[in-house]
């Protein structure tokens, strides 16, 4: 059993994003900057978030408001101590 919900990835916008995510990860790593989705993608996205910049938490949290699902991040996780 994955860590992601089917129901999540069933969506195509959601599995793009994760997608997107997962290729930008070596080149953070590397400490390269990573490629950015362009904003005219964006806009043309069924997940439309008014920031520039848009955090996979954001897009999944907007999923699952737009699906009337509860989102809830594991406890204990962080992203830059935060």
């Amino acid at each position: 059993m994955g860590l992601i919900p089917q129901q999540l990835l069933a969506n195509e916008n959601i599995r793009s994003h994760l997608n997107i995510a997962l290729n930008m990860m070596p080149q953070a790593a590397d400490g390269r900057t990573a490629g950015v989705e362009s904003s005219q993608s964006r806009r043309n996205s069924s997940l439309q978030v008014a920031d520039d910049e848009v955090t996979l938490k954001e897009i999944i949290h907007a999923y699952a408001q737009q699906n009337d699902l509860l989102f809830k991040a594991k406890p204990g996780r962080m992203h830059n101590g935060h």
